[in-house]
């Protein structure tokens, strides 16, 4: 089943929508992390969302031709706070390619 994933990154987490073909939510999931060092949150975060993409995406539906929209950083008054999102971006993007998701921006 063709699924359109919205992904929302912040400095701690990430939220996660899954629509189906029809527009009807099937996920709705948050991935939060609340460790002081940006690496191990990071890897956190980066773990949950891999756990959630086996378990509850990939292992019972087919996804085949599904779409990933991922919010891009937007620079803040804080640019400390602009590269974190923009690294959690990456982990997540990462992850998403080790599975062959095409990700759009």
């Amino acid at each position: 089943m063709k699924y359109f994933f919205g992904i929302d990154c912040f400095s701690k987490g990430i939220h996660v929508v899954v629509l189906d073909q029809k527009s009807n939510i099937r996920f709705m999931e948050k991935f939060i992390s609340d460790k002081v060092s940006l690496s191990e949150r990071i890897t956190e975060i980066e773990l949950k969302f891999e756990n959630f993409l086996i378990e509850k995406i990939m292992v019972k539906n087919k996804i085949e031709g599904s779409t990933i929209f991922i919010e891009d950083a937007i620079y803040i008054q804080n640019p400390h706070t602009t590269i974190i999102i923009s690294k959690v971006i990456g982990a997540i993007t990462l992850q998403l390619g080790l599975y062959n998701f095409p990700v759009i921006y």
